[in-house]
């Protein structure tokens, strides 16, 4: 009778002990991490640009050239008769490159903005220095073939426009050696003749003061020019 009470109890004791543990078993919540995207904001980058003439290409005629333009003819008189004229002045011209060409066979030519110039002559209005207009368009006042190249049948010109509407034109020209120069091209002395002008001033009220080789003389209504010369040497 003993022994059946003590496995009463004791089978009692165990369903206790049973109880207790199934009611203290901890439960374990999941915890949710969260991320948060960050948002990328793309930096806009600034393109900053020195005038309107700015271009990447570089020519080996970068830079400023100064030198002579001459020439000499006769002007020519409503009457027929002629006297002599004896024309020349400084220039001065920086050049920028504008765009870099290459015909057939690697030929190379490079098209320049004329950012500043100065004439000491005052026909053009620019003994002080002055700014094409075309450099503030965009358009380039000349084009000059790679160094040394004197192929006649190719383009190669110096065509500045001055802010007072008056102009001057050399062509044929080309490019020393060393690009330290450039000069017009007496090998072809009928084009240059043909081609170059003196000064040009295409608001002119008369014939005498359309072209600065008549307009120093009085009633001149024409002119022949005979002789035409250009140098200029790189000094920056």
């Amino acid at each position: 009778m003993k022994k059946l009470v003590f496995a009463v109890v004791l089978v009692l004791l165990f369903a206790l002990v049973i109880g207790c543990t199934s009611q203290n078993t901890i439960q374990t919540t999941p915890q949710t991490t969260q991320t948060t995207p960050q948002a990328t904001q793309a930096t806009p980058q600034m393109t900053l640009s020195s005038g309107i003439g700015t271009s990447s290409c570089t020519s080996p005629y970068d830079g400023t050239f100064s030198g002579t333009v001459e020439g000499q003819g006769k002007d020519i008189y409503p009457s027929g008769s002629t006297v002599p004229y004896l024309l020349d002045y400084t220039l001065e011209v920086t050049f920028e490159c504008a765009d870099e060409n290459t015909a057939p066979g690697n030929q190379q030519s490079f098209d320049l903005y004329v950012t500043h110039a100065k004439v000491s002559n005052p026909y053009f209005d620019c003994t002080s220095g002055c700014t094409p207009p075309d450099y503030a368009r965009g358009d380039a006042d000349a084009t000059i073939l790679a160094p040394g190249d004197r192929d006649t049948g190719r383009v190669s010109l110096l065509e500045i426009f001055f802010p007072d509407g008056k102009s001057l034109e050399v062509a044929p020209l080309f490019g020393g050696y060393d690009a330290k120069t450039i000069e017009a091209d007496q090998t072809d002395q009928a084009g240059l003749l043909s081609a170059s002008i003196l000064g040009l001033d295409p608001h002119c009220q008369t014939s005498s003061a359309c072209h600065l080789e008549t307009s120093l003389c009085h009633n001149c209504d024409n002119y022949q020019q005979e002789g035409f010369s250009m140098l200029l040497n790189k000094i920056s």
